[in-house]
């Protein structure tokens, strides 16, 4: 008798520590996604917007963008103004953009703060004409905590419409690091009906274009060199 109670006493006491430790995982796991939830917010809030850089041609039109190291490297040095401040404007058809400083100075942080500390790498860049070996399973992992910008052969998007672009609607030698022409912004990942998972991406060119602004890019076979480039920026 007295066996019988010490080893249901024994069983109960388990049962209160597996619970009990149980419980605490779940608490940690909560702790985490409310802190990739907030990194994420802080990785919208400090977009990468940084047409007010005083590049002006002679009649005031912004010159040709930079590269995405250099606006980067402007982010992480100077306030940043939000995009309503910047709408997309195409000069195909007449309506061309002009830099405006006076939007940019009513825009900048009051506090003097700047909104991005710096940037790296999500995952280990290729520049190599044969790209076909990136680490999309680490992407993967890094898009939890946030959007990231990349590179890509963007030839394919100017008559993209809507669907799943795949690697060979990108040409010959897609991944290559010498095709990459575009920046874009990876926001997560999906899954077709069909199994496929795939990159859901941020254009450039308004909410007209493609998916509401937005496109999807196949993922795992480096598309169109998407995991070539790809960088964070730390908030």
């Amino acid at each position: 008798m007295k066996k019988a109670k010490a080893k249901a006493k024994a069983l109960l006491k388990k049962a209160k520590a597996k619970a009990k430790a149980k419980a605490k995982k779940a608490k940690k796991a909560a702790k985490a996604a409310i802190a990739a939830a907030k990194a994420k917010l802080k990785g919208e809030k400090a977009a990468l917007k940084v047409a007010e850089k005083k590049r002006k041609t002679k009649n005031g039109i912004c010159k040709k963008g930079m590269s995405l190291v250099q606006a980067l490297e402007w982010a992480a040095t100077h306030h940043l103004s939000p995009e309503s401040s910047f709408p997309y404007t195409s000069g195909e058809f007449g309506n061309r953009g002009v830099c405006s400083a006076k939007a940019a100075k009513k825009s900048k942080n009051k506090k003097g703060k700047k909104q991005v500390k710096g940037w790296g790498f999500a995952i280990k860049p290729c520049f190599a004409a044969d790209c076909s070996k990136q680490d999309e399973v680490k992407l993967a992992k890094q898009l939890r905590w946030g959007p990231v910008n990349a590179l890509i052969a963007g030839n394919v998007l100017q008559n993209y419409k809507s669907g799943i672009i795949q690697s060979q609607h990108c040409g010959k030698n897609h991944n290559g690091y010498s095709h990459l022409n575009h920046a874009v912004q990876i926001v997560g990942l999906g899954t077709a009906k069909n199994g496929q998972k795939y990159y859901i991406v941020r254009n450039t060119w308004g909410t007209n274009w493609g998916e509401a602004g937005y496109f999807k890019l196949a993922w795992g076979e480096n598309t169109c060199g998407i995991a070539n480039f790809v960088t964070m920026v730390h908030a």
